[in-house]
């Protein structure tokens, strides 16, 4: 009890509880998950449900110092990092200076708004090889003028038939689905092992990664200039990036998780923003 403490211990208790909600009254602002689409200013949780990762930008703030900067890492796409953020591509493309195929490399810093202060972006074709030390003569490293993942920009426009804006569901047979509207309007697809998951719609292949020991597969592909379709879950990966696939395409082959059955985590953007997936699916 705090009667049996000396007055010099309550002291330094009251002390430290006084400082502790001073602490949290100045903590980050929550991530992309608790905000929609505001950006997380520091380095961003690992959203978990049960399940495997969601979303984890692969470059963050933290990696550069600085709120509202990606710096850009092996396998990004312009794509891939506007739709996690929560950003319209073309609003990211045009704060950076980067026009089609919008070519990225690896190391760039990419300003996530037009508020972050900062140069703009060095351009695709002509980009010095190193950086300029900042204050405190620490020496950046030099830009891997390497682009981070495959162009696509000699393939032929996405097609606008009239089948290409046809949605359909990511599972051909499917469990239980639970809508998420408290993360980033998620859609939860329970399935089996070795089903597969299937493009809602045709479209590209803009980001891929394989599933990890801590992270599952996730594929994000663009459907046209407004609409991405996000897929995570526990299997490997049956496609790459710059990739075209068509709706109905077997696109991850699904794996058994740890416990419980396979689940599919289903995200849909339309010009930047997360919306209710059930609306567009059949």
């Amino acid at each position: 009890m705090m009667k049996n403490f000396p007055n010099g211990a309550c002291w330094r208790w009251g002390l430290l509880a006084l400082l502790a909600v001073l602490v949290s009254c100045g903590s980050p602002r929550a991530p992309i998950r608790d905000q929609g689409r505001a950006f997380p200013n520091q380095q961003p949780e690992i959203v978990r449900d049960g399940g495997p990762v969601i979303f984890q930008p692969t470059g963050d703030s933290a990696a550069t110092g600085q709120p509202g900067i990606h710096r850009v890492r092996e396998g990004d796409t312009l794509y891939a990092i506007a739709f996690m953020y929560g950003v319209d591509f073309r609003e990211l493309a045009a704060v950076n200076n980067l026009s089609p195929p919008y070519t990225i490399y690896v190391d760039q810093e990419l300003r996530l708004n037009a508020d972050v202060a900062g140069s703009a972006a060095p351009s695709s074709t002509a980009a010095s090889a190193s950086a300029a030390a900042p204050s405190g003569g620490i020496q950046r490293r030099p830009i891997d003028r390497r682009p981070s993942a495959p162009v696509t920009s000699g393939q032929p426009p996405l097609s606008s038939g009239p089948s290409a804006g046809v949605w359909q569901w990511p599972l051909a047979e499917r469990g239980t689905t639970n809508y998420r509207p408290d993360i980033n309007n998620r859609l939860d697809i329970e399935a089996n092992a070795g089903d597969s998951v299937l493009a809602a719609r045709d479209g590209e292949v803009v980001y891929s990664r394989p599933f990890g020991d801590d992270e599952g597969s996730l594929l994000i592909i663009r459907h046209d200039n407004r609409y991405l379709s996000a897929y995570t879950q526990t299997g490997r990966v049956l496609v790459e990036t710059g990739e075209r696939v068509t709706a109905g395409q077997p696109i991850v082959e699904l794996e058994p998780p740890d416990s419980g059955p396979p689940m599919v985590y289903f995200n849909v953007q339309r010009d930047g923003a997360f919306v209710d997936p059930t609306v567009l699916l059949p």
